[in-house]
């Protein structure tokens, strides 16, 4: 955003965290574990400083995701207050729905570009793990009416119009990222690319990956003032994307005695999947 709406809510900092903030209640939503996930391998390996993932945050998050697994049942929510005009403790009279949030899209091939100096990771994204997700709330007919959120099929994703009139950024934004740890220097290798159709997998690129750093997705539309997800200019709306699932670190790449690559899937360490070296197609998109 161009403007401090953001400091309405008293978050100190743009995309700041709300943990901190006053006047803000922060509501969890059920999670979606991945096969993954549910097993909980704990990540045993040194993580010195690598950017958006350590293993001590992995094992830390790991255990909180699972305080909030959803049990397959719809959640809601309402809001009581401490006081009123008469001394009663108020109750909003519209419970809400918290719908569940399914995991982003995996990795279903991976090959390793290894030049000079540089190295590439090149593949697809399995078009399945597409999960459905939830965008926009129905106001309730009625005062004191539930606010039910409806939930979408990934083929909805496909149907996403620009803000600006840009057929180029139709669709959805996914963004392929890795982290780019070496010695103790830190961050993201990311490649951001506009989707418009799931009718194959999708297919990223990512420069300067290195061995022990970590893979994931992220999936969004942008959402300025809530234009899509509510449909009209809402000034509250103070993030200008709306992300679509959880962010998940899906592999980690790994390199084995004799020159080898493997990706090893994170919490569940001993499923292991070869990542050969092969150059990138002159036609990938980059």
């Amino acid at each position: 955003m161009e403007t401090a709406d953001w400091s309405k809510w008293k978050v100190q900092i743009h995309y700041g965290n709300f943990v901190g903030a006053k006047k803000v209640v922060l509501i969890h939503r059920p999670v979606v574990l991945t096969e993954a996930e549910k097993k909980g391998d704990e990540m045993n390996y040194p993580s010195p400083n690598p950017g958006f993932v350590n293993v001590a945050t992995l094992n830390t998050n790991l255990k909180k995701i699972k305080e909030y697994e959803w049990k397959n049942t719809k959640d809601y929510f309402s809001v009581q207050g401490t006081k009123y005009f008469y001394g009663e403790a108020p109750v909003m009279p519209s419970p809400v729905h918290v719908p569940e949030i399914y995991p982003g899209p995996t990795v279903k091939t991976a090959s390793l570009d290894v030049q000079v100096g540089i190295s590439y990771l090149w593949g697809t994204l399995d078009k399945t793990t597409f999960k459905p997700f939830y965008l926009k709330y129905e106001k309730p007919a009625t005062v004191g009416g539930i606010w039910e959120i409806k939930k979408e099929e990934a083929k909805k994703l496909e149907t996403f119009k620009s803000e600006e009139g840009t057929p180029q950024k139709d669709g959805v934004n996914i963004r392929a990222l890795m982290t780019k740890k070496t010695n103790s220097s830190a961050g993201n290798t990311t490649q951001d690319r506009f989707c418009k159709s799931l009718a194959e997998d999708y297919k990223y690129f990512l420069d300067s990956t290195l061995p022990d750093n970590y893979f994931a997705t992220t999936v969004w539309v942008p959402d300025g003032q809530g234009k899509v997800t509510h449909g009209e200019v809402i000034k509250q709306m103070i993030a200008p994307i709306y992300v679509l699932y959880r962010v998940v670190p899906d592999f980690k790449l790994v390199k084995e005695t004799g020159g080898k690559y493997n990706r090893t899937t994170v919490f569940d360490t001993a499923k292991k999947t070869e990542v050969k070296q092969e150059v990138t197609p002159t036609t990938w998109p980059k």
